[in-house]
């Protein structure tokens, strides 16, 4: 077990190719990355493409989510439907397209990062239920590991292949997110209809049971 998380702690981040089949997956991831941000060290770091760059005054707005995963450190956020907020260990931020936003690690401390960045009708269908909102942009898991081990397997991944954006990342994108509402919220993702509703209109016994 030691190798492993050895051979997990390494530092990087990716763009990831989206495809029309991708697209038409319902989630697609766009990029991913890890790192520790040392105190004092400017934030964030330079490097991504502009689309992602920001400072502490201006903020940003997206047209896509992200889920941050922040397990040392502490920091700041701040949004429009939160208002500011201090980031513990252990938390995970939520950013959802076209919501302004910002953040940053405090800069006598710094922090530890996971991010994950993802879009699509799948997503914005659960903003529809209300399953991610803006409001709880903020929420802190309640069993850490195995949200980093979900997180840490996307990322193995995607080290592995960078330029394969596959359906298996998308589903292991969806686990993910159901694994955040479950523990951030104690509700279970819900199924397209419930049971009786899928059972009208069966006639024969045998087919209905």
């Amino acid at each position: 077990f030691g190798i492993l998380e050895a051979m997990l702690d390494y530092e990087f981040y990716h763009y990831l190719p989206v495809t029309d089949d991708a697209m038409d997956w319902g989630l697609y991831l766009t990029g991913a990355g890890r790192g520790r941000i040392p105190a004092r060290q400017n934030y964030p770091p330079t490097g991504h493409p502009s689309l992602y760059q920001f400072d502490w005054r201006r903020g940003r707005t997206l047209p896509e989510f992200q889920i941050i995963l922040i397990t040392e450190g502490k920091g700041f956020f701040e949004s429009e439907p939160t208002g500011r907020r201090t980031i513990e260990p252990d938390t995970l931020i939520l950013l959802f397209p076209g919501v302004w936003h910002r953040y940053r690690p405090d800069p006598a401390t710094g922090w530890r990062e996971r991010w994950l960045s993802l879009n699509g009708q799948f997503v914005h269908r659960l903003m529809d239920r209300r399953l991610l909102r803006p409001v709880e942009a903020v929420c802190r898991p309640g069993e850490m590991s195995q949200i980093v081990w979900r997180f840490d397997r996307i990322l193995d991944s995607i080290h592995r292949k960078p330029a394969e954006n596959s359906i298996l990342l998308s589903f292991r994108g969806m686990d993910l997110i159901a694994e955040a509402i479950e523990q951030t919220s104690g509700v279970a993702l819900p199924s397209a209809a419930p049971p009786s509703q899928r059972m009208d209109g069966v006639e024969d016994p045998m087919v209905a049971e």
